[in-house]
């Protein structure tokens, strides 16, 4: 039996011009027990606890949302040509507090980004930022008629160190901070190699299944969960807990595991979804 929990932060505030799918940009606390969510572009983000489901904080960050990290108390958010940090004490604000730009204790502007940012990646040691972008300028366009970029970015100066060509646009950071995963469509992911502190980016020419990852990627349970291509959820001894309903069906890459939470963050749906599973 699955126990569901629902969360639907607040409307967001969009451009047409930057809409991809994706509905929702989350992030889990390395212990599990937080989650950071918005909705993408969106200018609100909620810091959930998952043990009570009371909200913590609600945050105004005046930027759209492309990219989150929650680590410890803090929380950073990128969008708008940069990175906003809040250091969220639990000692100094009540649950379901509301904080805004002014009580941000950082900002880092992001140099030379392009003109369409997709989705950002924060690095679990706070020294690197990921983003995939679009650029409208040059002439060599892919299939979707853009090209692709993978950027890494200072997150202490916000200098770009470097970008490569990309057919994926979900980034996200090995545990080690080392690799970038950069999920696309298919049921894969590219795999890069972030370098020395030029920060030099590398593509391995290797792909990543992420229907079946590796342990410590985002789109893998780390206790054995699984969902099938029937759409049901397996528990670690592959009994049957719950079958996902049409809605709430997407690929793998708009799923995030974090040990019995499953979050369902694909376009379409008219709210995230955060299920928690029996052990």
């Amino acid at each position: 039996m699955a126990h569901k929990r629902f969360y639907c932060p607040p409307p967001s505030i969009s451009d047409p011009e930057l809409q991809f799918p994706g509905n929702f940009v989350l992030d889990f606390s390395p212990d599990g027990m937080l989650v950071a969510i918005a909705r993408k572009w969106g200018n609100t983000v909620t810091v959930l606890d998952l043990k009570s489901g009371v909200p913590q904080f609600t945050i105004d960050t005046r930027t759209g949302v492309c990219g989150l990290r929650v680590i410890g108390n803090t929380v950073v958010v990128v969008g708008g040509g940069g990175a906003i940090t809040w250091n969220l004490s639990a000692g100094d604000f009540v649950p379901d507090s509301r904080v805004g730009f002014d009580d941000s204790s950082r900002t880092i502007y992001l140099d030379r980004l392009f003109r369409g940012t997709l989705r950002a990646s924060i690095s679990s040691d706070s020294r690197h930022i990921a983003l995939t972008e679009h650029n409208y300028v040059r002439d060599d366009y892919d299939d979707d008629g853009h090209k692709k970029f993978l950027c890494i970015y200072s997150a202490s100066t916000g200098d770009n160190l470097g970008c490569g060509y990309t057919r994926g646009y979900m980034p996200w950071f090995s545990p080690d901070g080392h690799n970038i995963w950069c999920a696309k469509g298919g049921g894969e992911a590219e795999v890069w190699r972030v370098g020395d502190e030029q920060g030099v980016l590398e593509c391995l020419e290797q792909t990543v299944d992420i229907e079946d990852p590796p342990e410590g990627y985002p789109w893998g349970s780390s206790r054995g969960y699984r969902v099938t291509d029937d759409w049901w959820i397996l528990g670690p001894d592959r009994k049957r807990l719950l079958m996902l309903p049409p809605p709430w069906q997407s690929d793998a890459f708009y799923r995030v595991w974090k040990g019995r939470f499953l979050a369902l963050l694909h376009d379409g749906l008219p709210e995230s979804v955060i299920l928690e599973l029996d052990p």
